[in-house]
């Protein structure tokens, strides 16, 4: 079974001066997946494919989330309507052999262009529906596969869940796609999760004057961690001070207009941290 890759991927842009851009990236790989039929309106199949996404750093951005599935089968007229309904499954615990724990929310519908025909196949962004168990801080995310043309929703009483070791599949019968399990032979063909995220900034320590006399100087410092590149923005009560956009804010003989609260914010393309001094 493959675990989980994270690559890094690092941008270098001049603008002055060098840069650092850091995007993450982590690929998932199933922990369990089932197909199941679903009856009323017709013989409908929809897979249901299981994420361990606890290795993700919480409380970060999650900037993307696209599912990967090799698909070896499919129907002659497949192609020609293969719009796909995205949903999540609330459910953290379910197994592989076991109906009774189903309840879906969410969906993301993908109009057209996820099966243009056999072998690897990509889904649009689904990142609105892995926010919701992430941001929950759960441990587990599974994307359920639907046909769009699919009527079918109560799952079938007579039978649990397929678990084969070599076919997940989707569709409205006689149009179908089958596609690989995590169980497959062939650890290169199974479903992918690729998330793309951004660490949001943390100030980890901060440094400042709290009480100064009349005509002494006033410093101020923070430190802080995320993806590059972190923007500084000093504020004085409330509103922000012209130029000063580094880590650290000096106060040139303080007076009694000095006075205040300090903000010091500290922000890049996933959010925002920030810290308060105040000078008396």
């Amino acid at each position: 079974m493959k675990k989980m890759l994270f690559v890094i991927l690092l941008f270098i842009a001049l603008n002055g001066s060098i840069s650092l851009y850091a995007q993450h990236t982590a690929t998932l790989y199933p922990v369990a997946d089932v197909y199941m039929r679903t009856l009323g309106g017709g013989d409908g199949h929809c897979s249901f494919i299981k994420f361990d996404i606890s290795s993700i750093p919480p409380g970060n951005k999650i900037d993307s989330a696209k599912l990967g599935i090799y698909v070896h089968e499919m129907s002659m007229d497949y192609a020609l309507n293969n719009d796909m309904l995205f949903m999540r499954m609330d459910g953290q615990d379910w197994i592989e052999n076991d109906n009774s724990n189903i309840l879906i929310t969410d969906t993301v519908v993908q109009e057209d262009g996820l099966v243009a025909g056999p072998g690897w196949n990509y889904s649009e962004d689904l990142s609105v529906l892995l926010v919701h168990d992430y941001g929950m801080s759960n441990s587990f995310f599974t994307v359920v596969l639907k046909d769009s043309n699919d009527i079918t929703v109560m799952p079938s009483y007579f039978e649990n869940p397929e678990d084969k070791d070599d076919s997940l599949e989707v569709g409205l019968l006689p149009k179908y796609i089958i596609f690989y399990p995590h169980e497959s032979d062939n650890d290169s063909l199974i479903p992918e999760l690729t998330v793309d995220y951004t660490i949001i900034p943390d100030i980890i320590s901060e440094s400042g004057d709290s009480s100064k006399c009349e005509g002494e100087n006033a410093s101020f410092y923070v430190s802080a961690t995320g993806d590059m590149p972190l923007n500084y923005q000093w504020q004085k009560d409330g509103a922000d001070i012209t130029g000063a956009k580094g880590s650290t804010f000096s106060i040139n003989s303080v007076s009694v207009d000095s006075a205040g609260d300090y903000r010091c914010i500290v922000s890049n393309s996933g959010g925002s941290d920030w810290v308060t001094r105040h000078i008396m």
